[in-house]
């Protein structure tokens, strides 16, 4: 049975739609891909643009005031809508889709969606070109794991569903 999401919150460049153990929420972002540490002489450091994405992240989901996060198993849906280059050369972006995965898991861990990112179990990712028209962002999609159904089909199911009846 799909988790029920009960309550809806805006914030300046996202939607969400939460329950106490599942949501989905709409983050108005250019994805990145998470980047490599650097080592310089005073140890190691993240490239800037990757820095800079993860606080700009992160403080999204912090002032999304996000119901405090279950203590329970996960399974996680995103989805990635990168600004295509003026000249493409593949049919997909640049980079690989665990990198992305990682950026936002990186960025949003113990900020309100989960705990830590251990708790989760199942994880799907998809990355595309945004439509003409469309913004650049991140579609995060998670409810409490349960090995006893196919979540998987849930969590997709219920985030097209969600997105047709309320535009999200």
């Amino acid at each position: 049975m799909p988790t029920r999401l009960i309550s809806v919150q805006k914030v300046p460049g996202m939607t969400t739609k939460t329950s106490r153990a599942g949501g989905h929420a709409r983050f108005n972002i250019e994805p990145r891909p998470a980047a490599r540490p650097r080592v310089g002489k005073w140890g190691t450091y993240y490239p800037p643009i990757y820095a800079k994405f993860k606080k700009e992240l992160g403080d999204m989901v912090e002032k999304a005031n996000l119901p405090a996060p279950e203590i329970c198993p996960f399974s996680v849906y995103m989805e990635f809508v990168c600004t295509p280059p003026k000249k493409p050369v593949n049919p997909f972006p640049r980079g690989d889709t665990d990198n992305y995965i990682k950026g936002v898991l990186d960025a949003v861990n113990g900020k309100g969606i989960f705990e830590d990112d251990k708790q989760v179990q199942l994880l799907t990712g998809f990355k595309r070109y945004a439509a003409p028209g469309e913004q650049p962002h991140i579609f995060i999609t998670w409810g409490e794991y349960s090995s006893d159904e196919d979540v998987l089909d849930q969590i997709t199911t219920t985030s097209i569903e969600e997105i047709e009846e309320n535009g999200v």
